[in-house]
């Protein structure tokens, strides 16, 4: 059983994270301000974590991994077809980027720090990994795992920054741009 005290640490880093990265690019948050707003010292943030971007990188990453978890448990059932499932959750993942555009905006385009990007992509490769091992019913269709899975998982990276630049498009658009690029195996 995990500490109460370090799930108290991890919930106001979480929380100082997200607020300042809302504020500014992660590239200009220092670690005494992610600290000081998480009412820690400098010594128990590095008992956690290398740098601001790493902790935004590991606090996204872990809302991403509960949407993956979800679509698993669906595909293993068995109940749904593979479109809806896929769908729910691509709306998932846009509902994350969506609730904390703001914050999306200044650290997934900040071009001084790319450990946002890095832990989307790296994501996204793990989500497409899974599916094309566990969930293709045609694995003959599959030329190279590791080329497929990181070219899907930068396209949908790529589409997530290209919508944070379109402020007028809808999350719902971004769910169909995203659904109409996924491979023919994801659905």
């Amino acid at each position: 059983m995990v500490d109460s005290r370090i799930l108290q640490t991890q919930s106001a880093l979480t929380k100082a994270i997200f607020d300042l990265a809302s504020e500014k690019p992660i590239s200009e948050i220092g670690v005494a301000e992610v600290a000081r707003r998480a009412g820690i010292n400098r010594a128990t943030f590095y008992n956690h974590y290398l740098s601001p971007g790493a902790l935004l990188a590991s606090a996204v990453t872990r809302e991403l991994d509960r949407v993956r978890a979800a679509d698993t448990a669906l595909r293993s059932k068995g109940d749904e077809p593979a479109d809806q499932i896929t769908r729910r959750s691509v709306d998932a993942v846009v509902s994350v980027v969506e609730r904390n555009r703001r914050m999306f905006e200044l650290t997934l385009l900040d071009r001084e720090d790319a450990s946002l990007h890095r832990a989307l992509a790296a994501h996204f490769e793990v989500s497409c990994r899974l599916l094309l091992v566990n969930f293709n019913g045609k694995p003959e269709d599959v030329v190279d795992v590791d080329v497929i899975a990181r070219f899907v998982a930068e396209g949908i990276t790529g589409g997530i920054e290209s919508w944070l630049q379109k402020p007028t498009m809808s999350a719902n658009r971004l769910s169909d741009a995203i659904v109409s690029a996924l491979p023919r195996w994801w659905h």
